[in-house]
């Protein structure tokens, strides 16, 4: 019967914490999506991050999201680790949430539609820029690269 208790009572520690260590490292590497909104963002970019392993395993901000009201971009790009901007179709808005990820020394990945021209300027900002053909090459290089830079922050 002892035996039987201690078990339980290890596993249950092994589980809550693992938990805990699952809540914080999701908590740790809050990570905001930057994109333009002039286009399809939500079909194109949305759905197929929610769809991946990606959601599970970060915490990832998705600032135009319908029942985002009073969404203050700069506090959360400011207590995020990591910038995932898609630079396919460039904005204003994305180049001022950039440039405030930039001066914040947050590390930025620009991905982008391999058949797409990025603007230059985003090589003053990162040296990180990874092209993409489809959803899954996308989530994947997204996936590749996270793996790596968490890492290093």
């Amino acid at each position: 019967m002892k035996i039987v208790t201690i078990i339980t009572f290890i596993v249950f520690i092994y589980l809550n914490l693992s938990i805990f260590d699952f809540i914080m490292s999701k908590e740790r590497y809050k990570i905001y999506l930057a994109h333009s909104t002039d286009y399809d963002f939500v079909h194109k970019l949305y759905e197929p991050i929610k769809d991946s392993t990606l959601i599970k395993k970060y915490n990832i901000i998705f600032p135009h999201e319908a029942n985002q009201k009073n969404f203050k971009s700069l506090e959360v790009i400011k207590s995020s680790k990591i910038i995932l901007a898609e630079v396919s179709y460039p904005s204003i808005g994305l180049g001022i949430e950039l440039g405030w990820a930039n001066i914040s020394n947050i590390p930025i990945l620009c991905f982008y539609e391999s058949d797409k021209e990025i603007s230059k300027s985003l090589k003053y900002i990162t040296n990180n820029f990874c092209k993409y053909t489809n959803a899954s090459d996308m989530i994947q290089k997204l996936d590749n690269y996270l793996t790596i830079i968490i890492k290093n922050v």
